[in-house]
């Protein structure tokens, strides 16, 4: 079963956005894939000042492509319509109607996995909203801040994503002073050795772990560091 890897590159991210933009990046497209029956066994978030990414490990395929699925009645509540969505990571107008129930029609006959992918993303990440979010150039884009690059691989393959003007490559940026050259990525899962190899540490958690065993080196004996998770966080971003 294949890795996806998505990152997106970008001016710097504030730090208090970047860890709640990754986890409704990550929430997006396991909606958008879900609605074309493709599930992964497991998914990672990294965040960075530079950077969002995704990481969906153990991609399948958990329907017969083409088959509809029957959901609620078309007179049952509202929240059970919201609902059947919800666990599909559909919309209303996906559906038709038939005999007094609507009916959710697959769209992957006939479509490899890769296909799947680039016909639900697509959609998904151009109504994808931060927070806030700024336009920079003439197209109708909208990102956190100016978004530079795309970098999109199914296991060692590039997918034909496009956002706005970009298009999904394999190129990997990383430290913008200590390497500031790209490198081409080969597979999805050397992407956080690889970036550390470019003197970006990509999980969060990892730098923040680093930041307070560093900082507590430098206390004096017999002193110890102030609480303070909220600050680390920040630091960390």
């Amino acid at each position: 079963m294949p890795d996806l890897l998505l990152e997106f590159y970008s001016e710097e991210i504030p730090a208090r956005l970047q860890k709640s933009g990754a986890g409704a990046l990550r929430l997006a497209c396991v909606r958008a894939l879900k609605a074309q029956a493709v599930e992964a066994r497991a998914t990672k978030t990294y965040y960075a000042p530079q950077r969002v990414a995704l990481w969906m490990q153990g991609l399948e395929q958990t329907q017969t492509a083409g088959k509809p699925v029957r959901g609620p009645r078309c007179d049952a509540p509202a929240a059970a319509l919201d609902g059947f969505l919800r666990k599909h990571g559909a919309q209303k107008n996906q559906l038709t109607t038939e005999g007094g129930y609507y009916v959710l029609a697959r769209r992957g006959g006939g479509a490899n996995l890769g296909q799947l992918i680039v016909r639900a993303l697509t959609p998904a990440l151009a109504d994808f909203v931060w927070p806030k979010s700024m336009r920079w150039s003439a197209d109708e884009l909208r990102w956190v801040r100016p978004l530079r690059n795309i970098l999109c691989l199914l296991d060692d393959a590039v997918l034909p994503l496009a956002l706005g003007a970009l298009r999904a490559n394999r190129s990997l940026r990383g430290h913008r002073f200590l390497a500031a050259q790209p490198v081409i990525l080969q597979h999805a899962r050397d992407y956080a050795r690889r970036l550390k190899a470019c003197h970006v540490i990509a999980d969060a958690d990892e730098r923040r772990q680093l930041i307070e065993a560093q900082s507590a080196r430098l206390l004096p004996r017999g002193q110890t560091l102030a609480a303070a998770p909220a600050l680390l966080d920040e630091l960390a971003g």
